[in-house]
């Protein structure tokens, strides 16, 4: 008596699971990939902000002197504008600097490689941060 009695039947299916396997894995190498990456340019995002925070809070320290004699708060653009961006340089980060009324505005952008993402293609991303700093009495 065979104990595979429909063994002859089964012949034709041999390496489906392989197949499955290998699917299944490269799905789950795509969604780890994503994971990783997509976490790593969340991370980048929120240094972008950090570093144009600072920037901005760094600008914003640059009052007109003249100014704060008589008790005004009033920035100095053109010592705003040189204080966050010679902050940008410390840090490496190229950005832009405004002044508008007393507020400092700073945007910056940054570039993070990517890791499992090459594979598809995607070797980098661009990130921007964002940041204004308000002269404020204290």
């Amino acid at each position: 008596m065979n104990c595979w009695p429909n063994r002859h039947r089964l012949r034709g299916d041999r390496g489906s699971v392989t197949v499955y396997a290998l699917g299944m894995m490269l799905a789950l190498f795509v969604v780890a990939g994503v994971a990783v990456d997509g976490t790593r340019a969340a991370q980048a995002s929120a240094h972008a902000n950090a570093i144009a925070a600072q920037a901005a809070r760094s600008g914003g320290q640059a009052i007109d002197p003249a100014a704060a004699v008589q008790g005004q708060d009033v920035v100095d653009p053109a010592a705003a504008v040189a204080a966050a961006q010679s902050y940008l340089s410390a840090v490496g980060v190229s950005g832009q600097v405004q002044i508008v009324g007393n507020q400092v505005l700073v945007d910056v952008t940054i570039s993070t490689e990517t890791t499992f993402l090459q594979l598809l293609g995607i070797s980098t991303f661009t990130l921007d941060g964002h940041a204004t700093a308000d002269l404020a009495r204290s």
